[in-house]
């Protein structure tokens, strides 16, 4: 399946192009599925869930990033910035807020 990946992502930019959320999220779905260290293809799918306002997806998605071992900085702060813009879209709370502050502050360290 891994011959798959080129594939893969060239099927999920032809979709993003066409503004096709559902052929983008199946392509990195299973670029994923092929190879789970592919921390873009995971970020991809985080801007998709929340370009479709799947708030919990989202959240989830962001959280499971941000506890891999594997990713670098920057990766860790989109996926910081990714839960931020969660949380920020499901309550617009202080906790969001928060979350927000701290995902710039580790951006800037």
């Amino acid at each position: 399946m891994a011959e798959d990946v080129p594939g893969a992502i060239r099927h999920a930019l032809g979709s993003a192009l066409e503004g096709d959320s559902d052929g983008v999220e199946a392509a990195l779905t299973q670029v994923v599925q092929a190879d789970s260290s592919d921390v873009d293809a995971y970020l991809g799918l985080l801007r998709v869930y929340q370009g479709r306002n799947e708030v919990g997806r989202a959240i989830s998605l962001a959280q499971t990033l941000i506890l891999r071992r594997d990713l670098d900085r920057e990766q860790k702060t989109k996926a910081r910035l990714g839960l931020a813009a969660g949380d920020c879209a499901a309550a617009g709370t202080p906790h969001a807020h928060a979350t927000r502050r701290e995902a710039e502050r580790f951006a800037e360290a």
